[in-house]
């Protein structure tokens, strides 16, 4: 039996909307330039954004490449007031960050869209994988032990319900790979105010194969379609997802 997936939730949970890229360089330090060349593109767009450093100091591109927890680390943010998105850049990463307010999964794939193409029309780096990553934080006043999810943890005969949790499993569904993540308790300042609860951190990714023409938009809604119906299906309760309002698409 199949089940409707919500278009939105009333209570709205979600925290953070990521698309995230991981590609080769054709140039040394891709980043330093990447962040100008995307930058010009926002303003050409009408967008108002400022650039901030993320790392404090400059670790040559020599050692980065060497070393694993540097290879991919974030080197600029991009961010505007005017805006929920930003952009984060490394010499070997990017991604497009949808926080609070979120923009839709139509809006979303449209802000994909535009930065994949200035990514590619910059010909400075070559595509290696991309994915999506939902970040969503259940507060405790909808879920105040982990009984909302379909997930049991236990060790000997004591069921995990009320205890610090932090979890990660890797998943193999509708034929893709999910990483799942969950961290219980968990106390964060979203909207100007303190949410305590459980974050459920969902991953779904595919290695690019074929270059740019590869990240297509069917490609991306499948990605989307099946991280959905991982989180809804798979993660929630009927009764957790009851308490947080779900609306459906009218047919």
């Amino acid at each position: 039996m199949t089940h409707p997936i919500p278009k939105r939730l009333q209570e709205e949970p979600l925290i953070e909307a990521i698309w995230h890229l991981t590609y080769r360089l054709s140039a040394p330090a891709a980043g330093d330039v990447l962040v100008g060349v995307l930058y010009a593109a926002l303003k050409e767009r009408g967008r108002r954004y400022e650039v901030h450093r993320v790392l404090p100091v400059e670790i040559p591109a020599e050692l980065a490449e060497e070393e694993p927890t540097l290879r991919y680390a974030v080197k600029y943010q991009l961010k505007s007031a005017e805006s929920s998105v930003l952009y984060l850049i490394g010499d070997r990463v990017v991604s497009l960050n949808c926080q609070r307010p979120y923009i839709g999964w139509q809006r979303l794939r449209e802000e994909i869209a535009f930065l994949k193409g200035v990514l590619q029309r910059s010909e400075l780096i070559l595509p290696e994988r991309h994915g999506l990553r939902y970040i969503d934080l259940i507060r405790k006043e909808y879920m105040p032990d982990l009984s909302g999810l379909q997930i049991q943890v236990s060790v000997g005969q004591e069921e995990i319900r009320t205890q610090p949790v932090q979890l990660q499993v890797e998943l193999a569904y509708r034929e893709k790979k999910h990483t799942v993540r969950i961290l219980s308790p968990v106390k964060a300042e979203i909207d100007a105010q303190t949410w305590e609860g459980t974050l459920i951190d969902l991953e779904v990714g595919k290695r690019v194969e074929k270059g740019w023409d590869a990240i297509s938009e069917d490609e991306l809604d499948e990605l989307h379609r099946s991280v959905n119906l991982l989180f809804f299906t798979q993660i929630l309760t009927p009764e957790l997802l009851h308490k947080l309002r779900p609306q459906y698409e009218e047919l």
